[in-house]
Parts: structure tokens; C-alpha cells; sequence
């Protein structure tokens, strides 16, 4: 069954952020000791890792907004927060100096400036490799701003053997306004975000300007970050599918939870603000559905949304009725790059521009998206990194709602086989060609992860996770049903033919040699293949076309 909100509207932020604030603390007010520790027996594992850290700082933003004893165990949160390597802390800690500090105690406060002042040298170095707009571009520049409003002066340590400085406020400053300004140069070259349409990240960059606009006194800093803001939002509008309601297009950046359009954080951040209207945050995440993909754990779910939540973002005033007046088929073109390579410290350590994007030269490409009323596909002519997501489409399985598992997702992978079975992690390099509802291309494994005497496999992933209770509703392979498990054909080709909910999908595969199809349920995941043995010793390249129709169940009925 398909979970809703009993809420008839959505549309006012400030009123969610306080619904979800006060769910967090009534969830997580029993798992903090009043020293701000941490409390295992509540969720029956400890949560020391580097990453978890930055939670700290994301739950005491719900407590900041509660009453006095909320505040206070806000406090003692914040000072529990381990001071340790993460990109994250020294971003929220000066965010919450600058936004909070009529709540915070002395301790707390010199607590997170020393976080603060701790994560700047690294800042620093890592902001040598900018070259255009991702998440951690414009969490550095919110950093150097923010922290341009709350530290003086001091001399940083000297981590990678670079000379002594000594860093003020009008350095900072201008480390910010600096990114802020490379940044643009980048929007200027291309039409999309080197971190273009990512459900993950995307929002992160959008809170990132959002509160330099909120929270910055420097003028020509908050005209630039408002400008990207604006960028940002024209870019994720675009992407967004209102009848589908999720993204839809390929990502330049996407995990498995963006794959499968669940409750990442620009589904969050929609519900947050208004533009889904069928959840709110806590119909997302307090309690998720049964058969729900998140990012990381529940706690780290719920954790990031009250950050998500915190700023006062500043959508386009036209956005709601342009989605509202959108015409299908509607299609999308635009221009990106990614940089390539990275800059190399002194000690031979590796910045990566984009995450991932460090073993390719740079290049650009085009990104197209297919809309229709029942479905949405995909595709970036090239990709240039194991996250990039260059082929996606999603469709309804139920068009009367945009509830979520009303839709399904579908993209191809090439993955490879190991002792333990398949791994999920896409090794594949794409090139491909849209034209309206088809993509064609090729796939073949990644220079630098092709290893000989490697089983491959090519394949079509179709998530099944929800509604639990309804697979896809039939699978065909050159036009004969599909047995599950059994290999269905040893040929250089064939086509998988899906026929489920408002939608038909046909996948064709060709290869340079017989190779075995087969399908497959893994994990909540339909995965339609064709395996190479580890064998193969030609080239290895799969040649694809995958095109979406819509189902006409009204027809279908008469």
C-alpha cells in the first residue's frame, strides 16, 4: 500500500521545519546522555566512525529550536561533537556560530570555532583544485564566509609542508568570494553544474548559497551565491518530473537510493518546501515504508534532514505554476564538463575535482532529458566517472498518485562478478545518443577497473522495493516469457521486453560474441543481463538500445 500524507498541503516551510524538529527531538531527546554523549544501548551499536561526527552537529540543530532544556542539551551535544577530520563539521559548526549564537554557551562556542579553525587549513588546500560547482565547492565557500564572521586571526598548522600563514577574517573572506567567483566562470562555460542534477548533492550545494545569502554580511558575496542559488534552482526544476513527481534525467553524481528515486535528499528538501505535496518529511523518513532504500542508516537519514531543513531557501516565485503548466512531451538538452585529473600536494596526495572524475583527462558532453506524462528517460552522451548515472529512466506504475512507490526506476549498469556474486558498483564507461524516448550507446569497463580473467555482466536494473507486495508485472525475452534464474539464450543478441504498470521498456543487447542472458532478483532488484564469462579475452563491449513507451490502460481495458 502506498503511504501518504493525511496533510492536505504542504507549501509552508517554516511549518514543516518546525513539524520536523519536533518529531526529531521527541526520537533522538532519549538517545543523548545530559552530557551530549551518545547512548549505544538505544540503538544497540556505538557511532564512532569519522562520518558520524557531523551528525552531532545536524541533531543539535533541532534542539537549538526547542525550549530551554532542549537548548541546553543542544549545548552539551555541540560540545560532545568529536573534533575530527570531516568535510562536513567545520561547515555546519561555523554555520550554527553564525546562526545560532544567541543560544550558545561560552564552551560551546569556543568548541566549534576550534572546529572551525581546525578544518580551514585543509579548506584551503582542497579549494586549490576548484573548478567549477559541486557540493563541497560551495560548502568551502560557505565556510570561509561564515567563518570570515566569526574568527579574527590565527596562524594554522602546517599539515602538507606548505609556509606559515597567518589567516583574518578579510582573507577568508575573500577565500570565499574567490570560489563563489570560480564557480560562475564554470556556470559561464556550460550550461549545467560540474555536480549537475544529483539528488544527493545538488541539495547540499542549494543550502550551502541559500545561507551565505541568509547569514553573510558581505554584499558582493550574497549577489554571487544568490545568483547560484538561482542557477541551481532552474537546474533542479528542470530535471524534476511534477507528474512523476522525482527527478528524472541522468545524474552527474547519484548512490543507489538516487537510482531508485527513494527518500534522498532532494526528495526530502521537496517535501520540505512544498513542491511534493503527497509527503511531508516525516511521512518519508519517521517511520520510512517497509521495503524503503536510504542513504546510510535511518539516524543519518533523519540526521541531515534537520539540516537540509534549516535554512530559508529562496525558490524562483514562478516555479510551482511553471511545473504546474509544464506540456508533455516536454525535452531537455544542455551542455556539461567535468574537469578531469585533479591537483596533486606536495606529498603527492590526489585532490579530486569531482568526486571520482581523477583517473580521466577532461571533457565535455550533453545531457538530455525525455518527459511524457507516464514516464521520463535519461542520458549524459558521455560519462567520465563510476557515479555518474548516464542512463535512467522512471515511470508509474500507478499514474492517480505521486506517492511514493507509485513509480519504479530503471537503468542499465555493467557490473563485475566475483566469488561472492555480483557487485552492485557500476564499472562501466558510457556513450551514448537520445533520441526522444530512445538511448543507444555503448558500455565497456573502465580502463583502470578492466582486469582480465573477470566475469562481467551487462545488465538492465529495475528496482522492485516498493510496493513490496508488487513486482513487475511481466518479463519477456525475444518475445517468450522469462524464467527466472535460467539462461534464457547463449546468442551475440537479444531483447529483454518489461511490461509493468504505465510503461513498456525494451532493452537490446549486442555483443561481439555469444554471451549468456539471463534474469535475475537480487536485493529488491529485477536485473536483466548479459553475462560475459571470465574467459573473454576480446574487447569487451556492449552495444545497447533502450527505449520507454507508454501503456495505454484505459485502451488496454476497452
Amino acid at each position: 500500500m502506498l503511504k501518504t500524507s493525511s496533510t492536505t498541503t504542504r507549501i509552508n516551510p517554516a511549518q514543516n521545519r518546525t513539524e520536523l524538529y519536533q518529531a526529531h527531538r521527541k526520537r533522538y531527546r532519549p538517545c543523548f546522555a545530559t552530557d551530549g554523549s551518545w547512548i549505544e544501548s538505544q540503538f544497540g551499536e556505538p557511532r564512532e566512525q569519522v562520518d558520524y561526527a557531523r551528525e552531532w552537529l545536524w541533531h543539535a540543530l533541532a534542539f537549538l529550536a526547542g525550549d530551554e532544556s532542549d537548548i541546553e542539551l543542544a549545548n552539551a551535544i555541540l560540545r560532545a561533537t568529536p573534533n575530527v577530520a570531516n568535510h562536513f563539521n567545520p561547515v555546519v559548526a561555523a554555520q550554527i556560530l553564525v546562526r545560532c549564537k544567541a543560544q550558545l554557551s561560552e564552551s560551546t562556542r569556543k568548541h566549534l570555532l576550534q572546529i572551525v579553525i581546525d578544518g580551514i587549513p585543509e579548506a584551503i588546500d582542497s579549494s586549490l583544485a576548484t573548478a567549477g560547482l559541486n557540493n563541497f565547492t560551495m560548502m568551502r565557500a560557505m565556510l570561509f564566509l561564515t567563518a570570515s564572521q566569526c574568527v579574527e586571526k590565527y596562524q594554522p598548522g602546517n599539515p602538507h609542508g606548505s609556509i606559515d600563514e597567518v589567516y583574518n577574517h578579510y582573507r577568508l573572506r575573500q577565500f570565499g568570494r574567490n570560489i563563489l567567483c570560480l564557480i560562475e566562470q564554470q556556470l559561464e562555460r556550460s550550461e549545467l553544474a560540474h555536480e549537475f542534477n544529483s539528488p544527493t548533492y545538488s541539495p547540499i550545494s542549494l543550502l550551502a548559497a541559500a545561507e551565505i545569502v541568509n547569514l553573510i554580511d558581505d554584499i558582493e558575496s550574497v549577489k554571487a551565491a544568490s545568483r547560484i542559488e538561482q542557477y541551481l534552482w532552474a537546474e533542479l526544476l528542470t530535471f524534476y518530473h511534477p507528474a512523476l513527481g522525482q527527478t528524472s534525467g541522468p545524474m552527474s553524481r547519484g548512490y543507489f537510493v538516487d537510482h531508485i528515486g527513494h527518500a534522498n535528499n532532494w526528495r526530502i528538501l521537496c517535501a520540505m518546501l512544498g513542491l511534493d505535496q503527497t509527503h511531508s518529511v516525516l511521512d518519508l523518513l519517521y517511520p520510512p515504508m517497509p521495503g524503503q532504500v536510504s542513504h546510510g542508516d535511518l539516524v543519518s537519514e533523519q540526521a541531515i534532514a534537520c539540516w537540509l531543513a534549516s535554512p530559508d531557501y529562496h525558490p524562483p516565485q514562478d516555479w510551482r505554476k511553471k511545473l504546474n503548466q509544464r506540456q508533455y512531451p516536454f525535452e531537455h538538452t544542455a551542455s556539461y564538463e567535468w574537469p578531469g585529473y585533479g591537483f596533486k600536494r606536495a606529498d603527492g596526495t590526489l585532490v579530486s575535482n569531482v568526486e571520482g572524475d581523477d583517473c580521466v583527462s577532461s571533457g565535455t558532453g550533453v545531457a538530455t532529458v525525455y518527459q511524457n506524462q507516464q514516464f521520463a528517460l535519461g542520458s549524459m552522451s558521455q560519462s567520465y566517472s563510476t557515479q555518474n548515472v548516464p542512463c535512467h529512466a522512471a515511470y508509474h506504475i500507478d499514474e492517480h498518485t505521486t506517492a511514493l512507490g507509485a513509480t519504479r526506476s530503471a537503468y542499465p549498469t555493467l557490473t563485475r562478478l566475483n566469488a561472492d556474486g555480483i557487485t552492485h558498483s557500476d564499472c562501466g564507461a558510457f556513450t551514448t545518443a537520445q533520441n526522444g524516448e530512445t538511448v543507444s550507446g555503448t558500455a565497456k569497463p573502465w580502463h583502470w577497473l578492466h582486469t582480465q580473467g573477470v566475469a562481467y555482466q551487462f545488465n538492465l536494473v529495475i528496482s522492485e522495493h516498493l510496493p513490496v507486495s508488487r513486482p513487475v508485472e511481466r518479463i519477456l525475452f525475444d518475445a517468450a516469457p522469462v524464467e527466472i534464474g535460467r539462461t534464457l539464450s547463449v546468442a551475440q543478441s537479444g531483447q529483454f521486453h518489461i511490461i509493468d504498470g504505465c510503461c513498456e521498456l525494451f532493452f537490446d543487447i549486442h555483443t561481439p560474441e555469444p554471451v549468456e542472458f539471463i534474469a535475475t532478483r537480487h536485493d529488491g532488484l529485477l536485473m536483466c543481463s548479459a553475462v560475459v564469462p571470465a574467459s573473454w579475452r576480446g574487447d569487451l563491449v556492449f552495444n545497447f538500445e533502450f527505449r520507454c513507451c507508454s501503456i495505454n490502460r484505459k485502451s488496454d481495458a476497452q
